[in-house]
């Protein structure tokens, strides 16, 4: 079994078939659509039934591990971060992450970024995460660059968002720049239950 991260104000767990009227009422702001590129328009409950019900068998298989970004004080969930797809023989996965819009700005995805990037490097001994972001997506952006991800490139009309085709930019870190450059010091603690 997959044990909660725990952070400074916030838990990270596994997702439960229980959690998904909460990601619906998060994910249908359309906010948070501009910034996504695979998100049905209208997200629907039964999008969130689903989404939630592959996430186990990704666990199980280990290719792919997401989080319930919930809040220390109440367990309310704020969003997700996740390593998917998770490649064993190469060592690297892709970092994903969003946030309900009324936890933007607060730091809540730099802490819970930091705390997946620790668990990937110590607890998966990943040598590489990456990340995509729209070019529009400046807070991602600055969230990136606070973790240590460098821009590797652009990948041109990658993905139709919205109806047109985007570019997408290519972001990673390195275990070992991850390390020589002091983000190593924030470590994952997860549960003992």
């Amino acid at each position: 079994m997959i044990q909660p991260i725990i952070a400074e104000r916030l838990i990270l767990r596994i997702f439960t078939h229980d959690d998904a009227q909460r990601v619906h009422e998060l994910l249908t702001d359309g906010q948070i659509g501009q910034y996504l590129g695979m998100l049905p328009d209208p997200y629907l409950l039964e999008d969130a039934e689903s989404w939630i019900s592959m996430q186990k068998p990704h666990q199980e298989n280990g290719i792919g591990f997401t989080f319930a970004i919930t809040d220390k004080q109440n367990s309310q969930i704020i969003g997700t971060v996740s390593l998917a797809p998770l490649n064993p023989q190469h060592r690297h996965a892709e970092l994903g992450y969003w946030l309900g819009t009324d936890y933007w700005c607060q730091g809540y995805a730099t802490e819970a970024t930091q705390a997946i990037l620790a668990y990937g490097f110590t607890n998966l001994d990943l040598l590489r995460i990456y990340a995509h972001h729209l070019p529009q997506n400046q807070a991602s952006r600055n969230i990136l660059n606070k973790l240590g991800m460098q821009q590797e490139g652009v990948l041109r009309k990658h993905i139709n968002h919205r109806g047109k085709q985007s570019d997408l930019i290519v972001c990673s870190i390195l275990q070992h720049d991850w390390q020589e450059n002091n983000y190593s010091s924030i470590k994952p603690i997860t549960t003992d239950s």
